[in-house]
């Protein structure tokens, strides 16, 4: 900012200050003033100690007060600096959202994003709940529903249509590529909550096992039908 609008910023806040007082002084009033031009039927209020800008209030903007120096200021716009003036004294809103207002708690994790599934399930917990991101850092359900707009918008769909896993706390059965046919065989009785785990950590139920092999055997159906019709037009290509 140029010097000048600098100096001419501070006078302007100087004299709003000054107006925010019972009375305006003849001093601030003097070095402040406006010039207007007087014209015959302009209404001149000739300035008095104490005089108020409620004392004032039945007067049209147009009317004009003169000072002992003979300088002027338009009602108008000593109307315009003591609304400036009381902008200034108003209290400040605190705008800041309340989720910035609640630090994580890294002693009370609740739960640990890993996938989307995982984010789906954090935003149905309370807004001061700390949950760990992926990046190991600590944040809080309140500050993930602050950004789920631009998450949503992301993804191309709503949180709320993400499939949620079920829990897969608690024992688990330890499953691998070893694991003998039999013991699938077993397995494959159990109730669809029943939790699997693989050598590395990696976690599933019976449940979402089936659904998975049910979506690949309808895969694998439609693509023993096509290939009849592929094998047709093969032979009439080398016809």
């Amino acid at each position: 900012m140029k010097p000048a609008k600098v100096i001419l910023f501070i006078t302007a806040v100087m004299l709003c200050i000054s107006l925010s007082s019972a009375a305006f002084g003849v001093q601030a009033a003097q070095s402040n003033a406006v010039y207007p031009a007087l014209s015959s039927n302009t209404n001149i209020i000739k300035y008095v100690p104490h005089m108020t800008t409620q004392s004032l209030a039945g007067r049209p903007d147009s009317d004009v007060i003169e000072f002992s120096n003979g300088k002027t200021m338009t009602v108008g716009r000593l109307r315009q600096w003591e609304a400036f003036a009381a902008k200034l004294r108003a209290p400040r809103v605190d705008k800041t959202p309340a989720a910035f207002k609640v630090r994580p708690n890294p002693g009370n994790i609740k739960m640990n994003l890993n996938n989307l599934s995982d984010l789906a399930s954090a935003i149905k917990l309370s807004n001061d709940a700390t949950v760990k991101l992926p990046s190991g850092k600590v944040t809080t359900v309140g500050i993930i529903k602050l950004f789920q707009p631009y998450i949503e918008k992301k993804l191309g769909r709503k949180l709320s249509e993400v499939q949620i896993r079920p829990n897969l706390s608690g024992p688990a059965i330890q499953v691998s590529k070893a694991t003998p046919v039999s013991e699938w065989k077993n397995i494959s009785k159990m109730s669809d909550n029943t939790v699997l785990e693989f050598s590395n950590g990696f976690r599933f139920t019976i449940g979402e096992l089936r659904q998975k092999l049910a979506q690949y055997k309808l895969s694998h159906n439609l693509q023993m039908k096509t290939v009849p019709q592929k094998i047709q037009g093969q032979k009439r290509r080398l016809k």
